[in-house]
């Protein structure tokens, strides 16, 4: 009876080491990448709330009207700049010149042959596209780039009401003439 008992110990811890073998392995194999999956988890999970705080600081930064007039600025001077002219020789920005009301700032000043200039405002309105896009339902998104469409709207008619002749005045004779330029918006429907 007693070897009968020593057998079937042998046999249990034969039968244990072997299912040992045949799961342990496999199991350390899996913790390791369990591990290795959780340490990628914890990264994308802090890429995530990095990205997401960039976000915030980008988004703030979109609708402040200050950043908005730097970035149509911005845009304005790279067509220009495009277009072959040259800072200082073809174009100037930000120069001031005394008006009838004080002094005035125009965005830009785009000089032509006979004495000639334009003078250009960079309006960039794009709080209300951001609000637009933010929005998940497609007729209450319709309807903020509706409002968007009517803030543009706004900003040429109020181009149009500026007195630019008291600047031009103050930097040559010539004639006024208003231009707007749209930076291409990916994003936008064609008809809204």
């Amino acid at each position: 009876m007693m070897t009968e008992i020593i057998l079937i110990v042998s046999a249990l811890v034969i039968f244990i080491g072997v299912v040992y073998l045949i799961v342990a392995r496999p199991m350390r194999q899996l913790q390791k990448t369990v591990d290795e999956l959780q340490k990628v988890s914890n990264a994308t999970t802090s890429l995530l709330a990095q990205s997401q705080q960039e976000m915030s600081i980008l988004s703030h930064a979109l609708r402040s009207t200050q950043q908005q007039g730097q970035w149509g600025e911005l845009q304005l001077q790279r067509v220009v700049e495009m277009a072959g002219m040259q800072q200082y020789c073809d174009f100037e920005t930000q120069v001031s010149v005394q008006g009838k009301n004080g002094p005035q700032r125009p965005d830009m000043i785009i000089r032509l042959h006979n004495e000639r200039v334009i003078v250009v405002d960079a309006k960039a309105p794009y709080a209300t596209y951001i609000d637009a896009m933010a929005i998940t339902d497609d007729t209450a998104r319709m309807n903020r780039l509706r409002a968007y469409t009517r803030r543009i709207q706004d900003h040429i008619n109020d181009l149009a009401k500026l007195s630019k002749k008291r600047i031009l005045a103050a930097i040559s004779t010539s004639t006024t003439v208003s231009c707007v330029i749209f930076a291409k918006r990916g994003n936008v429907p064609r008809r809204f």
